[in-house]
């Protein structure tokens, strides 16, 4: 692309917002319809991953013109950015369905750097677990895995944003296009039972486990 003021030309955010696989995941509930146990998906966890078209964004009033959830999308696209620059951008899981045991709920960010930097909240509303990589300890990147705090309210109907704003530095030099890639993961509380080797399995493993995952599929 064709630079811009002879800073940054055309350099472009996109939201990929993958439901991770397993983000529907359910406890199992026993019925006695039958002689034999049949167990069944009740009370599924459900999610959604979504922010606000751009277009909507008010400028003289500094806010969204329309806040539908329907409205929102998966994908923006933002060109000709200049240094400084801060751009709205607002990826939030919406819950839908919380299952009767609760839930936790993560999330994993990539493609931030030092040029391109988000407003996350880790001050009321999301703990960093684990690098993208989910390994630990976390690193001082704004890049990996986060679970939201107990604090957060996760009833249906909740909208949680990962970030609301993203901040390009005072950058010089061209800049090729970046993608800041967004997977949401929901899982339930409670006992999930044992890996292969008979370890219980934990809400952060299995969630670490399943975001890493499903950030090398959108790589894909």
């Amino acid at each position: 692309m064709k630079m811009k003021n002879m800073l940054i030309g055309g350099m472009s955010l996109a939201l990929v917002a993958c439901i991770s696989i397993g983000a529907t995941l359910a406890y199992l509930s026993d019925t006695t319809t039958k002689v034999s146990n049949t167990f069944t998906f009740d009370n599924a966890i459900d999610i959604d991953l979504k922010e606000h078209p751009l277009s909507a964004w008010n400028e003289e009033e500094g806010k969204w013109d329309q806040t539908d959830w329907n409205y929102r999308v998966t994908t923006n696209t933002y060109d000709n950015i200049l240094p400084n620059d801060v751009l709205q951008k607002d990826p939030t899981v919406k819950v839908v369905t919380v299952p009767d045991t609760g839930m936790n709920l993560y999330v994993i960010v990539n493609g931030l750097d030092t040029n391109m930097v988000a407003n996350i909240d880790t001050t009321n509303t999301w703990d960093k677990i684990a690098n993208v990589d989910g390994s630990t300890p976390v690193n001082e990147s704004q890049n990996g895995i986060y679970k939201c705090k107990g604090t957060v309210s996760l009833n249906a109907g909740s909208e949680v944003a990962v970030f609301t704003t993203v901040t390009i530095g005072d950058v010089t030099t061209h800049l090729n296009d970046a993608n800041v890639v967004i997977n949401a993961y929901a899982v339930q509380n409670g006992d999930l039972g044992k890996d292969e080797n008979e370890e219980p399995l934990t809400q952060d493993g299995v969630a670490i486990d399943a975001l890493v995952a499903s950030l090398a599929q959108a790589g894909d």
